[in-house]
C-alpha cells in the first residue's frame, strides 16, 4: 500500500498545472458540434433518401380502371350500424312509432327533439 500511495503522491505532485487557453477549449468544442451537426444531418439525409427509395419501389402500381365499376361493388356490400343489435326488430322505425312528439314545457314550445 505504501508504494501505491507514493506513486499517487508522485503523479499528483507531477502533474501539470497549467489549463489550456479558453479559446483553445472553445474551438475543440465549437468543432465537435459542428461535427456532430454534420453527421446528424448526414443521417437524417440518407434515412430521407432510404424512405424515397423504398416508397418508390414497393409503393404498388395502380391497376388499369374499370375492373370493378362502382355499382358493381355498391351492390354487393352492405353496411349496418354497430348499435343495430340493440334494436328488437332490425326494420323499426322509432320516430314512427311514437305517438307524438313530446311538447316542450318552455315559453316557446317547441318540441324537445
Amino acid at each position: 500500500m505504501i508504494d501505491l500511495e507514493r506513486r499517487l503522491k508522485d503523479a499528483l505532485t507531477h502533474r501539470d498545472t497549467d489549463a489550456p487557453a479558453f479559446e483553445a477549449l472553445f474551438a475543440g468544442a465549437k468543432e465537435r458540434a459542428a461535427s456532430d451537426r454534420r453527421r446528424r444531418r448526414a443521417v437524417l439525409a440518407a434515412a430521407a433518401a432510404a424512405s424515397v427509395a423504398m416508397l418508390v419501389v414497393f409503393l404498388p402500381t395502380r391497376e388499369s380502371p374499370g375492373l370493378v365499376s362502382d355499382e358493381e361493388l355498391l351492390g354487393t356490400t352492405s353496411w349496418s350500424a354497430p348499435s343495430d343489435v340493440l334494436l328488437p326488430d332490425r326494420r323499426t322505425n322509432i320516430f314512427n312509432d311514437l305517438p307524438a312528439l313530446p311538447e316542450s314545457t318552455g315559453p316557446v314550445g317547441e318540441t324537445l327533439l
